[in-house]
């Protein structure tokens, strides 16, 4: 196995009262898709935080490129080659693609000093034909599209030459056909030699898209291993500590007759109903519930309540 690109070693990040991240490791590898994976609250958001310089960890080391690396913010990860892009586009609606592109690292005319605007656009244009994107480097950003505004994050992250891409949920305001082209994007970055850090609830994009994979768990680290030699049930068991199959009585109950209505909740922090097959699951942990039993026909993407007409369980109750 190659050298790794990035080294996480013995990383603890400690809030007052919380300890947020405890003792955990991070091998990413160059033209390597790596899927980070575990629950809310698992650490992988303040793992991305600490990799992009928002956070510096209480203790442990972090390695980058053989040398050993502490960032103080999010510009000192950026110079560094760390780009993240995340569940939500952070951009300037009013300002065009390229202004966006370069925000923060405007490149100027070596004799007058002044930015060069003609060599911005031109290189932003060689960075969408790159990437096989039919956007004006011209556009407004409040006119591109969700995933569009996503491309152009990735086009920024090529124009910062960054080694480490870092994907927080790309895919959770995508169609079909937009995930299609952002793997077509994460498919060249990975050829060109880039490390992805891919952070997902969707096993199937996982098993689609990613070569390895850590799992966290309540901010420790839980163990690894290449994902063609894995599979689902594996990887839950690691999550949550015990198989899908076997949680206590209180999370699964099975029924014999099931008829479903569904209504959308607001808050991902309400109670989850869910219905496969012949279980009737109730359960706060909704990404791996949707990850693992979600009905396509069902096209959930948030958080549902679902009724069963049933009397067998306790946690059925009768609709008229």
């Amino acid at each position: 196995m190659q050298q790794a690109l990035l080294e996480v070693q013995h990383v603890t990040k400690v809030f007052p009262g919380i300890r947020a991240l405890d003792d955990v490791h991070l091998s990413l590898r160059r033209g390597e898709v790596h899927a980070l994976i575990g629950e809310n609250g698992a650490g992988k958001s303040t793992l991305v935080k600490i990799l992009t310089g928002v956070y510096i960890p209480t203790s442990g080391t972090m390695t980058f490129e053989g040398k050993e690396i502490s960032f103080k913010n999010a510009i000192d990860a950026q110079q560094a080659g760390i780009v993240a892009i995340h569940q939500e586009a952070s951009m300037f609606p009013e300002l065009s693609v390229t202004e966006n592109i370069y925000m923060g690292h405007h490149l100027r005319n070596p004799k007058t000093k002044k930015l060069d605007w003609k060599t911005m656009q031109e290189n932003t244009q060689g960075l969408l034909q790159r990437m096989q994107l039919d956007i004006n480097p011209d556009s407004l950003v409040k006119n591109l599209s969700v995933a569009q505004r996503h491309m152009v994050e990735i086009v920024k992250a090529l124009s910062l030459d960054a080694d480490l891409v870092i994907m927080d949920e790309p895919t959770s305001a995508l169609t079909g056909r937009e995930v299609d082209d952002l793997f077509r994007i994460v498919r060249s970055l990975k050829e060109e030699g880039k490390a992805i850090l891919f952070i997902s609830h969707k096993f199937e994009e996982i098993f689609e898209i990613c070569d390895y994979y850590t799992v966290f768990r309540d901010g420790q680290y839980i163990g690894e291993g290449k994902v063609a030699e894995s599979n689902e049930d594996t990887i839950i068991n690691m999550m949550i500590g015990r198989s899908i199959d076997h949680m206590n009585q209180s999370l699964v109950r099975r029924c014999s007759r099931l008829s479903i209505s569904v209504s959308l909740e607001p808050s991902r922090t309400s109670p989850l109903i869910y219905m496969k097959g012949k279980y009737l699951v109730s359960s706060g942990l909704l990404e791996l519930v949707e990850a693992r039993w979600s009905e396509p026909s069902l096209e959930l993407t948030r958080p549902v309540r679902e009724r069963c007409i049933c009397s067998e369980s306790p946690l059925c109750r009768e609709v008229p």
